[in-house]
């Protein structure tokens, strides 16, 4: 399930695997991203579940100016409506840079891997 804007708006091309992947800033973790930005949305959608555990891949297209223009989830077992906030989120953190290619930076992909566990 693909969301966002049309990544080829924003990437002439986009390099599946460059020489450095995009990832986040230095001053910034997987960790707090999850944290602070992900899990509250999760722990909103999921409000009626007692117990929820999933795991999430995430296709990320991360331009090269380190702004995300297109997620995918690939397996999620997550609500549709949980998937919307998620793309909303990811849409808009200010947390990436750019992956490169011979020093320059690229448009690429970024696969993430999230286990989620809400009891």
């Amino acid at each position: 399930m693909s969301y966002g804007q049309n990544e080829f708006e924003y990437c002439d091309t986009i390099v599946d695997f460059p020489d450095k992947e995009a990832a986040l800033i230095e001053n910034e973790s997987t960790f707090d991203l999850v944290r602070e930005e992900i899990f509250p949305i999760l722990n909103d959608c999921t409000l009626d579940t007692c117990t929820y555990l999933s795991v999430i891949y995430i296709s990320l297209v991360i331009n090269s100016e380190g702004e995300v223009v297109n997620v995918e989830f690939i397996k999620t077992s997550l609500p549709e409506e949980c998937l919307i906030q998620l793309e909303k989120k990811l849409l808009n953190t200010e947390y990436w840079s750019a992956g490169k290619v011979g020093g320059v930076d690229v448009c690429s992909k970024l696969m993430v891997k999230l286990r989620i566990e809400l009891f």
